[in-house]
């Protein structure tokens, strides 16, 4: 009988002396404000996955980063919704450190269906302190680096979030352990949610012999 693994996959500058500050005229915390639409620059930020039929401050702000690598560090305390947040555009304006405003443009992408997943690479090499008794850390980490590799080759956009994935082995033993001294194989079985949905059939895998380094 099949043994069952499920894992869930899942520079500030300070200037001193008083002449300094007469001869600037502004505080400190005038000089650390940023112009929103420098830090954004893209503002077309494509097909967005959105839960609702409008996107949340969350989900807009992972396209903005996604666009815009200026606005790697922006956060949701940064800006704030101008107006009312449409199905195709929404106008956002700075706050705190943060000013000016910037309009961006978006459309509402579908779920992906998982189940067009159809082959998954085995790793290539999977390192083990024992060969005859590879921890589950040790076969997975490369394993789902492969996983995650064939997800995004259906769609770039998907993450660790939006799917799981539940291994099946003859061999598992010891919460998950493998003999790697000769070849294995594993059945994957990838399940949708989130940004996807449906499943996939069961995806047969061979890891490879486990080698010390």
């Amino acid at each position: 009988m099949k043994k069952i693994l499920s894992i869930l996959g899942a520079v500030s500058l300070t200037v001193t002396g008083a002449s300094s500050v007469i001869a600037c005229g502004c505080n400190k915390s005038q000089q650390n404000i940023k112009i929103l639409n420098k830090i954004i620059k893209c503002i077309n930020l494509g097909a967005i996955f959105m839960k609702g039929e409008i996107p949340t401050l969350t989900e807009l702000l992972v396209y903005i980063k996604a666009k815009n690598s200026s606005a790697i560090y922006l956060t949701e305390n940064d800006f704030a919704v101008k107006g009312t947040i449409s199905k195709t555009t929404a106008t956002i304006i700075g706050k705190g450190n943060f000013t000016g405003e910037v309009t961006l443009n978006y459309t509402k992408k579908e779920k992906v269906d998982i189940s067009l997943l159809k082959t998954i690479e085995a790793p290539a090499k999977i390192i083990a302190e024992n060969i005859k008794y590879v921890s589950k850390d040790e076969w997975w980490n490369p394993t789902r680096i492969k996983v995650f590799e064939a997800i995004q080759n259906i769609d770039k956009l998907l993450t660790k979030n939006d799917y799981e994935i539940t291994c099946t082995c003859l061999d598992f033993f010891d919460n998950g352990h493998l003999d790697l001294s000769t070849p294995k194989i594993l059945s994957l079985l990838i399940k949708g949610k989130n940004n996807a949905y449906g499943s996939t059939s069961e995806i047969d895998i061979t890891l490879p012999i486990a080698t010390t380094n």
